[in-house]
């Protein structure tokens, strides 16, 4: 199947509902805005919407000597998956907790030790950009060499944002699944008979669960797909 661009997925919409009027305003690419973010918040995939980050700490200070990635640039954090230590001598590796800043701040204070937990949050004061701040402060160096690595959710650029004969990973590797959420949403959006709209819903669900398994992904809620093995996550890959 050949990727989808932003031109021939409005004409495969076009097709599937045998449809060219989407409203006075053109409805077209709010409704694959959507489709994409009803994926995007559904499931987590390596390459797609999760990465991992290398941050260096200095001792005493419990923030990053490199900020995280800022709101509206590639790859900002927008949800934590976890956070962990250097292997030790034996290979293993220590999670830290994720909790509430103002519970970490009250608890440790200024203490310094081996990290335990790490606090995720948005500045209001600083345009809702993500920081990070682990506790108790480090008593160590964390280097380039051996950093303490955060694994976060980030938001994917939409295929509505990319020049019209380019594609996205979405669109080149979960092209059935995406069809089918723009099917769904377009559908609906037409009023069309209840049964069909189940039906590409149900045909959506499939393709997503096919892409889930062949990335070796997750669904972010256990509970969107019967068949996942419980407490299955993104951390235990």
């Amino acid at each position: 199947m050949i990727a989808y661009t932003l031109d021939s997925l409005r004409a495969a919409i076009d097709e599937w509902l045998e449809n060219d009027f989407w409203g006075d305003t053109d409805q077209k690419d709010n409704i694959i805005s959507m489709s994409e973010e009803k994926i995007y918040k559904t499931v987590g995939i390596a390459g797609f919407n999760t990465t991992s980050k290398g941050l260096t700490f200095n001792a005493g200070v419990g923030i990053p000597s490199i900020p995280l990635p800022s709101r509206l640039t590639a790859e900002s954090p927008v949800t934590p998956i976890s956070m962990r230590l250097p292997a030790d001598e034996n290979g293993y590796y220590s999670y830290l907790l994720l909790k509430d800043l103002n519970f970490c701040n009250e608890y440790y204070g200024n203490s310094t030790g081996t990290p335990k937990a790490y606090a995720f949050y948005n500045s209001e004061a600083d345009g809702y950009n993500p920081y990070v701040t682990i506790f108790p402060r480090p008593d160590t160096n964390y280097t380039v060499l051996e950093p303490i690595v955060f694994q976060y959710f980030y938001k994917p650029e939409s295929i509505t944002e990319v020049a019209g004969t380019s594609s996205t990973w979405l669109s080149t590797y979960g092209q059935e699944a995406l069809l089918y959420a723009c099917i769904t949403n377009a559908y609906t959006f037409m009023k069309g008979d209840a049964d069909l709209i189940n039906l590409y819903d149900t045909k959506f669900k499939e393709a997503l669960q096919a892409l889930v398994f062949e990335q070796g992904g997750s669904f972010r809620n256990p509970a969107y797909n019967a068949m996942d093995v419980p407490n299955r996550s993104m951390v235990n890959q």
